[in-house]
């Protein structure tokens, strides 16, 4: 993901680089997410394969909120879509 001033994420956080990020879920999907993540922590600790599963399933509900440390715009990606919203404060 890219900001529009040209910053590039996956590049800062391969480079062990801090970002602000916070995770984003619809409030229409809110309930579902949370019985994908008890199904989560209640599966067996030696079925890795079946917890990867049941994470990769409950992260698809999940977008993220993430603010540009060189420009502080905020960048908001939203579960399914492709699109990244550049959020900017007006002047």
């Amino acid at each position: 993901m890219n900001c529009s001033c040209g910053f590039n994420f996956a590049l800062h956080r391969a480079n062990d680089g801090e970002l602000e990020s916070y995770a984003v879920v619809s409030d229409k999907k809110y309930q579902k997410f949370l019985k994908r993540e008890m199904k989560v922590l209640k599966a067996p600790q030696d079925d890795p394969e079946k917890r990867f599963r049941l994470i990769f399933k409950s992260s698809r509900l999940i977008g993220s909120l993430q603010r540009c440390p060189d420009c502080s715009r905020y960048c908001l990606h939203l579960p399914g879509q492709e699109e990244t919203i550049i959020l900017a404060r007006d002047s």
